[in-house]
């Protein structure tokens, strides 16, 4: 749908090969934007035959998806999880994380490498700079909590990625990432 993140990160793969969904539906090809209960429905159903999703890992979509009917998991080439992270702003491929681990869903034996992403959180920039930098120290310093609110917060919310973002910092979290020597 519209302002998530599956369409976001799609529309990079298809720039990346020089398509769009716009030149796809001219090529004939039926585009569909859904939420994840009709994603999985259309593709139990047969009403689709390729499903694009952004979820922490395990992701229950896939896994209702991927037990309906014989799937596969594609991979993601380096040349794509590059120019997405060059472009804009994803997980590197050097970072380590660009997986899903081997296991995590019916019939995958291999890790199957993908486009990792942080989750930002946004603040007006109206908000005072000393909120910001204290909800962003807090946060930071404590992240043992953090990772009890969900696994994937282990592997993608580090304090290393946290100061990686797309859109500019707010100037108090700046401040406290400067401070923190997570940012020159």
């Amino acid at each position: 749908m519209a302002g998530t993140s599956e369409r976001a990160l799609t529309g990079f793969v298809l720039e990346h090969y020089g398509l769009s969904y716009e030149k796809l539906e001219k090529m004939g090809c039926k585009v569909i934007y859904a939420v994840y209960g009709d994603m999985v429905n259309l593709y139990k159903d047969r009403h689709v035959d390729y499903v694009f999703t952004c979820l922490g890992l395990p992701g229950a979509a896939i896994t209702e998806m991927a037990i309906s009917r014989p799937s596969t998991l594609m991979r993601v080439s380096d040349d794509v999880i590059n120019y997405c992270a060059d472009t804009f702003g994803t997980v590197p491929l050097d970072s380590g994380i660009s997986f899903v681990p081997a296991g995590t869903y019916k019939g995958m034996d291999q890790d199957i490498q993908t486009i990792a992403h942080s989750t930002e959180i946004c603040a007006s920039a109206n908000l005072p700079d000393n909120v910001a930098y204290t909800f962003v120290k807090t946060l930071m310093e404590n992240m043992d909590q953090v990772y009890d609110l969900s696994p994937s917060f282990k592997k993608y919310f580090t304090k290393k990625n946290a100061p990686k973002t797309v859109v500019p910092l707010h100037p108090g979290a700046l401040k406290y990432y400067k401070e923190a020597g997570l940012i020159n």
